[in-house]
């Protein structure tokens, strides 16, 4: 039953406390309406599943200061989205030995601001690791060879297991790199989240390798 034919039930028409009653009703709701609001907005929020597992995101490297190391400093960069080709991923497992699937994959373009030849490219990924996930970050010259390679973050759990085998962001062993020594390394990978970052970087590798040969034939 609405309020005010609850008030008139309860109080006499043309009452001064019914008139009084029924100002008081839409102010009474609305403080109702944002004690409400201000109680669903207080509420704790479930934490992520990652976070509640490994902890918070430790970040050892920025994205744009991966970038810097990673490409010419005088290239043109472009965000790319591109296809790999069933061709281009058969390249990749008859040339670097290396199955990487074909499928659309996000990087970014380095190119020579004169005369637009393709310099280099950077593929920047977050990826699950157990119970957590990190973030990769692995760059390429023109020929396909790794300039640099890092993790660039990673939950708190895992810290010492990265750093214990990559180091805190820069990856030593893979710097100059090629993508066959990066696939060697990521073999020799210990545990689980280990065998993850390694793996799944000489994956990315080649991949960018396999776009690059791709965007040149």
């Amino acid at each position: 039953m609405p309020m005010t034919t609850l008030l008139h039930k309860a109080l006499p028409l043309g009452s001064s406390r019914l008139r009084t009653a029924a100002r008081a009703w839409p102010l009474a709701a609305g403080l109702f309406l944002v004690a409400g609001v201000l109680l669903a907005l207080a509420a704790p929020r479930p934490a992520l599943a990652h976070e509640s597992h490994a902890g918070p995101l430790i970040t050892f490297l920025s994205d744009n200061d991966a970038l810097k190391e990673m490409l010419p400093a005088d290239a043109a960069l472009t965000r790319r989205k591109q296809a790999l080709s069933p061709e281009g991923a058969a390249w990749a497992k008859s040339t670097l030995g290396v199955a990487v699937k074909p499928q659309m994959y996000e990087f970014i373009l380095a190119r020579d601001k004169s005369g637009g030849q393709v310099v280099g490219a950077v593929m920047l990924l977050d990826t699950e690791v157990e119970h957590g996930e990190a973030r990769l970050a692995v760059g390429v010259d023109a020929q396909g060879g790794i300039t640099r390679a890092a993790v660039l973050s990673v939950n708190r759990k895992y810290v010492p297991e990265v750093t214990g085998q990559a180091g805190r962001g820069f990856i030593p062993d893979l710097t100059g790199a090629t993508v066959a020594q990066a696939a060697s390394r990521a073999a020799m990978a210990k545990g689980e989240v280990g065998r993850s970052v390694f793996g799944q970087l000489r994956d990315m590798a080649a991949a960018l390798a396999a776009l690059l040969h791709t965007l040149e034939s």
